[in-house]
């Protein structure tokens, strides 16, 4: 771990410790429940089936997450446990769907347990992370995809509620009040002022 002018930096090492080291559950009391929670869920407690953990490798663990991907004979879900801090906000991703459809996956929540639970499909390599090497027809496809990705949220573009940007405003203060330099605290705060001031925009 590094500190640059007020920020610190956590290297892919350093994530899962930095997680687990004040989470309610241990790593392997996570996998366990993982994989129990598969097996009611998707093989009807058969005790016979192969199940196996892949933990996600530390360069994508997110900071606020313990990801691992699991596979299920043919199929592969990523299971994801979140701090009660940090969880995943169920009516937000329903509005997610109303907007993108299948371009967004299905999630399972479990929020019976010490941290949220969740599973959704395991939908491949993301676009940021795909090789420049692809072929012509892969970057194609993938070009259609976001504008596909786009033009849905444009199509189904909605007001700003006021509660929400004053959420964001509230958030991006808290921000600016960390150990910044002045000019970026500045900006932060310009930021803020502006999340509230900036009228939503029009489609036709």
């Amino acid at each position: 771990m590094a500190n640059v002018t007020g920020i610190t930096y956590v290297y892919p090492h350093e994530v899962l410790p930095r997680f687990f080291a004040d989470a309610p559950l241990t790593q392997d009391a996570c996998n366990d429940l993982i994989l129990s929670t598969c097996r009611k869920q998707y093989l009807n407690d058969d005790s016979e089936s192969t199940l196996s953990l892949d933990p996600v490798d530390g360069n994508f663990q997110g900071a606020f997450s313990y990801t691992v991907k699991v596979s299920i004979g043919y199929r592969t879900l990523v299971a994801q446990f979140r701090k009660p801090k940090h969880t995943v906000d169920r009516q937000l991703i329903e509005t997610v769907h109303e907007i993108y459809g299948d371009l967004v996956p299905r999630i399972t929540f479990h929020d019976d347990l010490p941290m949220q639970l969740t599973f959704s499909p395991y939908a491949g390599v993301a676009f940021a992370i795909q090789e420049l090497s692809y072929g012509l027809h892969e970057r194609r496809v993938a070009v259609c995809d976001y504008a596909q990705f786009i033009a849905r949220g444009l199509v189904h573009s909605r007001p700003c509620q006021d509660e929400l940007t004053g959420q964001i405003q509230q958030r991006l203060l808290e921000i600016a009040s960390w150990d910044w330099g002045n000019s970026l605290r500045r900006r932060i705060e310009a930021i803020a002022e502006a999340s509230c001031a900036t009228p939503p925009i029009e489609t036709r």
